[in-house]
């Protein structure tokens, strides 16, 4: 038993010392439970004032989106309206738009229109159209040509705003452009990001946004991208103003918000300046707000980034004075209490100095038994007794806490009742084990149940508790709450489960290896899938099994190199090494593996150890080869060059320098049209772009312009190279020079169609475009004609002067004859001295024809028979007539043959006349026609 020590009285003046502190102490110990109280109730306020906050914004998230799935709605019935109607009229468009009172129904809402897309050859048809509907300055805009045109056609209430954005191609804006291509090629509703509408002024300028619903043809919407976009019509869209959408939101469906929260929209998933959308008039800022929150939205597509802080309205609505009332009236009460003790303590001076004996044990026996009841209330762990037969006699507030119980109402209940019913009875059995055996303590593990039914799993320690004669009187035991351990520890396996899990399904192969005696010490059954062996067999033949003894002795010395670097810090834990080797297999040969190792600690063990992960990096090796030898073959005699998706040139190789006389440096970064001859049109790119897009491939001839000016023909070959979606990335040309089969081909040509000494069209030639002359003299019913030319007593020069000076002079009257025609006439030589000439669009009648056809035979008569100069003449001296034969024609009403016929027969009256004349076959009948001569 413990002894009591009996102390003398105090002197008086330490008695009122004592008197005087004690008051002071219970003071101070109220005041700091008042403020501990009042500090809890300040915390409860701030989490409902942030639940309420949170509410608000919930609030307006809500009203934003239930907005704009109104105005998705809006736009699929307008793209449903034009895809259904063949033809749509203002008027009705109009009317229907009308009907949906955007103003009212749908605030921000700058109106709803229709977008229609055109191709180039339908813009001028386009434009012409819309200006007879009575807008006479209407054009699409920015006017510069390009593949396809989208224009703003319809876009309702069309008033002086909106008619700021009539005919405008949204499609040329990038930010617009992003949004219209995301629309038609998903079919869905999207979003533009932040721009400047076509309807701002110079006053009240707010940031935009345009909704974007595809309209196809109808019955041809598709399932694929193509698709889509061979049927796509053009968009439905809205252009949205959002400081007029989120006020007039706020307005009408959220006024109390705009007293208590300010807010900010930003087109970004953070809160980028240049892509705000919307700022409240109030906001001061979120760093110097109580309640501030940022939430990342997903609108049609897009993500924004909403932030809200908190106003005065708001935050006066959580102040109250219950708090400092608590405050003031614990202190108040403690105040009350340390008088109250003071006054007691005064009373009862004279009684502790008459009974100083007794008030000293009395104080001791009391001073301990508080000193244990203090630690028994006070301890952090629960704590019981239990009497033999297994009721709980006492417990302390934690033991209470711990089980959801109160304290006073545990004491009588049987312990049994504190456990899941399934381990009752086993409870039961331990208690009466414990009590009856020689066992003093028992420490376990177990789960309980709360009041409420839930569980949480404790540590018990329990011993006998004896009398003096050491009989069992009961059980006293304390309760350790382990649920975070034991939640800890379950984490932890089902962590390692998932790291085996993961590192036993990945194709790579994980490996761990013992720095100090270079043995594997785990490793991954993805080795089998590697190189044929299984993981024991790495654990049992080791690392020269995997890399062969030589690679293994060069990989263990690279290894220890590395574990002495991390032991004097020079790297870090997890720091990786990268090594190329050969891994062999278990049936020969190898495989190359990219080796990654790293030094780490284990976990479990502290120690040291090698990371390893292999890699097989075959195709790798594989891909870089074909590299290489791609990298040869571009190389090659053809010229080529690369260009990225914009056409921009990114590589050219030697062949393309010294085909076009340019270098590398000047052509890298610019486009293929610094190439371009001028000998193609417009519609010949167009053209080529069209195959390009379509197959992906084109090939034909083309004309370049060297750097020195010259142009010479290619043959080019254009292959798109596309990604695994089908996106094209790049575009590769191949060329090589084609001068000379031109030039070939040219002089083939030339044989098959000309004369080749006088250069003069050949019969086949004149056939040839005598019968394009009659078609279009049978579309245009004007007359045309033939003139056969046959000079006089030729065979004169050849016997005489030799047939070099029968074919000089043949030369000078080809010359001859083509000076005096027409351009766009077709002068030929037959053979021989004969000559044929083709006029066409002489006159509407025959008169008129005749006229003027026998003006040209009688200009070209006198010309042929002025002197010749030839070799072994006098100057001037050799004259040579010519006999002509003339015939016209209207393509509708004889055969070609039939005007050869009229006019040789023509040609052979001039010469039955007497030569140096011209004479006209008058009809189909006649063989003999009018005659002209000097």
């Amino acid at each position: 038993m413990r002894t009591l020590l009996h102390l003398p009285v105090p002197a008086m003046p330490a008695l009122l010392r004592l008197r005087a502190l004690v008051p002071v102490v219970i003071f101070g110990c109220g005041v700091l439970a008042s403020v501990g109280l009042w500090q809890a109730q300040q915390q409860q306020q701030a989490a409902q004032r942030q639940a309420a906050f949170d509410f608000l914004l919930s609030k307006f998230v809500r009203q934003l989106d239930a907005h704009f799935a109104a105005s998705t709605q809006v736009l699929r019935g307008v793209a449903g309206y034009f895809a259904a109607s063949r033809e749509v009229d203002r008027t009705g468009f109009r009317h229907y738009v009308a009907v949906l009172r955007l103003g009212d129904r749908y605030p921000g809402i700058q109106g709803v229109g229709f977008a229609q897309l055109l191709a180039p050859e339908q813009l001028v048809r386009h434009e012409a159209r819309v200006r007879a509907e009575g807008f006479p300055h209407y054009g699409v805009r920015p006017a510069a040509a390009r593949s396809f045109y989208t224009s703003i056609l319809f876009l309702e209430p069309f008033d002086w705003r909106n008619q700021r954005a009539f005919g405008f191609d949204m499609f040329t804006n990038p930010v617009r452009r992003e949004a219209m291509a995301r629309a038609r090629d998903s079919g869905q509703v999207a979003l533009s990001g932040r721009v400047h509408l076509e309807q701002e002024t110079d006053e009240d300028v707010q940031a935009g946004v345009l909704l974007y619903v595809p309209v196809y043809r109808e019955g041809e919407g598709g399932l694929d991208v193509a698709q889509r976009r061979e049927s796509l019509q053009g968009w439905a869209f809205a252009p949205l103003r959002m400081k007029d959408l989120v006020g007039r939101l706020l307005a009408r469906e959220l006024p109390e918000l705009q007293t208590q929260l300010a807010f900010e929209l930003y087109d970004s998933a953070t809160a980028d300046p240049e892509q705000l959308l919307y700022r409240s008039e109030r906001w001061a800022g979120a760093s110097s707000q109580h309640y501030v929150s940022t939430l990342t939205l997903q609108v049609a597509g897009r993500s924004w980034s909403l932030r809200a802080h908190s106003l005065p309205g708001f935050e006066e609505g959580g102040k109250g004075l219950h708090g400092r009332g608590m405050l003031l009236l614990g202190t108040l009460a403690s105040a009350l209490l340390a008088s109250l003790v003071g006054l007691i303590l005064t009373s009862h001076v004279r009684t502790v100095e008459a009974l100083q004996e007794s008030a000293e044990v009395q104080q001791q026996l009391s001073q301990s038994q508080a000193e244990l009841q203090s630690v028994f209330d006070t301890s952090g762990v629960g704590m019981l007794q239990v009497d033999t037969f297994g009721v709980v006699r006492r417990v302390n507030q934690r033991m209470a806490e711990m089980f959801g119980r109160v304290r006073e109402g545990m004491p009588g209940m049987p312990y049994e009742n504190l456990v899941p019913p399934e381990d009752r009875e086993r409870v039961r059995q331990r208690i009466a084990e414990l009590v009856s055996s020689e066992m003093r303590e028992l420490n376990i593990e177990r789960r309980y149940c709360r009041a409420d039914g839930t569980s949480f799993w404790g540590m018990l320690s329990a011993r006998r508790l004896l009398d003096r004669q050491g009989g069992t009187i009961g059980l006293v035991g304390v309760i350790v709450d382990i649920t975070a351990r034991r939640n800890a520890e379950l984490h932890l396996t089902q962590s390692e489960q998932r790291y085996r899990t993961l590192t036993e399904s990945m194709q790579d192969v994980v490996w761990c290896v013992d720095p100090v005696d270079m043995r594997i010490t785990y490793c991954s059954p993805s080795l089998r899938a590697l190189c044929g062996f299984c993981a024991e067999d790495a654990l049992l033949g080791g690392l020269a099994m995997l890399f062969g003894a030589r690679r293994t002795e060069w990989l263990q010395a690279r290894w220890r190199e590395r574990v002495e670097c991390y032991r004097r810090g020079e790297v870090e834990a997890g720091h990786a090494w990268l090594d190329e080797l050969e891994h062999l297999c278990a049936q020969g040969g190898a495989v190359p593996v990219e080796l990654s190792s790293c030094c780490m600690v284990d976990p479990e063990g502290g120690a040291l150890l090698l990371r390893c992960v292999t890699r097989n990096i075959s195709e790798r090796k594989r891909h870089e080869q074909a590299q290489r030898v791609a990298a040869v073959a571009f190389e090659s005699h053809e010229s080529m060059l690369v260009t990225n998706a914009a056409g921009v040139i990114i590589k050219v190789n030697q062949a393309f320098c010294d085909l076009t006389g340019f270098s590398s440096e000047e052509v890298l970064g610019k486009t293929p049209r610094l190439l371009h001859s001028g000998r193609h049109d417009v519609e010949f790119y167009a053209e080529m772009w069209r195959c390009i897009n379509n197959s992906g491939f084109w090939q034909g001839e083309i004309w370049n312009r060297h750097k020195d000016g010259r142009v010479y023909p290619v043959w080019l070959t254009i292959t798109a190279v596309r990604d695994e979606e089908g996106r094209t990335t790049h575009y590769v040309g191949s060329s090589f020079d084609i001068t000379r089969q031109v030039q070939h081909q040219s002089e083939i040509r030339n044989l098959a169609f000309y004369d080749p000494l006088t250069g003069l069209a050949n019969r086949r030639l004149f056939a040839d475009r005598l019968g394009h002359a009659f078609a279009k003299s049978g579309r245009s019913k004007r007359f045309g004609a033939v003139l056969y030319i046959d000079l006089d007593r030729f065979k004169e020069v050849n016997d005489s002067l030799g047939h070099a000076e029968g074919d000089r002079l043949l030369e000078l009257v080809a010359d001859r004859i083509s000076t005096n025609v027409r351009e766009g006439d077709t002068v030929a030589r037959f053979g021989g001295d004969e000559f044929v000439v083709l006029l066409e669009d002489v006159g509407e009648t025959r008169e008129e024809a005749l006229c003027v056809v026998i003006a040209v035979a009688e200009k070209l008569r006198q010309a042929l028979a002025t002197p010749y100069h030839l070799h072994g003449t006098q100057p001037g001296e050799h004259v040579c007539s010519s006999s002509i034969g003339v015939a016209v024609f209207r393509g509708s009403q004889e055969e070609m043959e039939s005007v050869l016929l009229r006019a040789d027969r023509a040609l052979y009256a001039a010469k039955d006349g007497g030569r140096n004349a011209v004479c006209v076959g008058e009809g189909c009948e006649e063989e003999e026609g009018t005659r002209h001569q000097d």
